[in-house]
């Protein structure tokens, strides 16, 4: 929450770059397959870190960290899902790559600081608010015309 609050207030105090409110919507995807590679990677690199971070798989540590692995992919996967539903609500029965690339990644970040110690049904919930405020947030940051270069 810290690290949002302060990268909203900069962005903020930054202001916008030159030229960004000349659009009249956003600016347009680079290449939505290497959007899709990036994920991957991410995603790979997400399941690792989260299991690492139970501190070792020696004793009985292999059950977190197994935890911590099913709770990342199943926030994850939920995520993904509340994401394609968004998609296909906000963008007319049509699917977005970057919707459901933002909705996975919202799903990853909201389940790190809690995946060893959440139950699966839970971390299924944090998934999906995750993923849908990771998805409502770039609109609110252009109705409040804070440009997030990011």
């Amino acid at each position: 929450l810290v690290g949002g609050a302060s990268a909203f207030v900069s962005a903020w105090l930054l202001g916008p770059r030159l030229g960004r409110w000349e659009l009249s919507d956003s600016p347009p995807m680079g290449s939505p397959t290497n959007a899709v590679i990036g994920l991957y990677m991410l995603w790979w690199g997400w399941l690792a870190f989260n299991a690492g971070s139970t501190f070792g798989v020696s004793g009985n540590k292999w059950r977190l960290s197994a935890k911590a692995c099913v709770t990342t992919a199943m926030a994850s996967f939920s995520g993904g899902w509340v994401a394609i539903a968004q998609s296909y609500v906000m963008f007319d029965k049509k699917q977005d790559v970057l919707t459901i690339v933002n909705g996975i990644l919202g799903g990853l970040v909201a389940v790190t600081a809690g995946c060893a110690v959440v139950n699966v049904y839970s971390s299924l919930f944090i998934g999906a608010v995750g993923s849908f405020l990771a998805n409502i947030t770039p609109f609110l940051l252009e109705w409040l015309r804070v440009d997030d270069a990011v």
